[in-house]
């Protein structure tokens, strides 16, 4: 059954919706995944607005580096150190431009199974484009090193919540979180 789904799918294909869809059915849920109820201080929470409100408190306290004692707290004005001594001897100008060459070199080397961000773009769908519009990216990755900045909406992530392993699900400090960037953001910070 799965090969046959496979072979339906072809071997690019654009969105992991198809893929979701059939592992939901394998799941006796054609509709989609329910995030299963979490339990916390002994009550059961089956709402995702409250779930979703339970996650961020815990996400906020985890990465605030407050509490954290393996949080470097100078590592940011180590960073911050270094970008201004590198700046003191070089300008924004005096950085090379990337070449199309460049851009399809690190193109090629995305991962094609990668997930996208909030823009919907995929790796797949980036290595897949014609030369006119990779012209347009490359445009847009040169007027970032002139500016010295990343785009803000290419920063922005989706935070999904993984369950870790094979610890209960319905505990909330069982899961982790992973952030989906913008593939076209992380493809300009790998060519910078």
């Amino acid at each position: 059954d799965w090969l046959k789904f496979l072979e339906k799918v072809g071997p690019n294909p654009t969105s992991s919706t198809p893929f979701w869809k059939k592992i939901n059915s394998l799941r006796g849920n054609s509709s989609s995944f329910i995030t299963p109820k979490i339990i916390q201080d002994g009550n059961i929470i089956t709402d995702d607005q409250k779930k979703s409100e339970i996650f961020k408190e815990i996400l906020k306290t985890r990465f605030s580096g407050d509490d954290d004692s393996g949080f470097d707290n100078g590592f940011e004005e180590k960073v911050r150190t270094k970008v201004r001594e590198y700046m003191s001897y070089h300008s924004h100008e005096e950085i090379p431009l990337v070449t199309l060459v460049e851009l399809k070199t690190n193109l090629n080397r995305l991962k094609t199974r990668s997930a996208a961000g909030k823009d919907g773009i995929w790796n797949s769908m980036l290595k897949n484009l014609p030369e006119e519009f990779l012209t347009i990216i490359l445009k847009m990755c040169n007027a970032s090193l002139k500016e010295g900045r990343i785009a803000s909406d290419w920063k922005e992530s989706v935070v999904i919540m993984i369950p870790k392993g094979n610890k209960s699900a319905n505990d909330p400090k069982n899961y982790r979180p992973i952030s989906l960037v913008s593939c076209l953001g992380k493809l300009v910070e790998r060519i910078v």
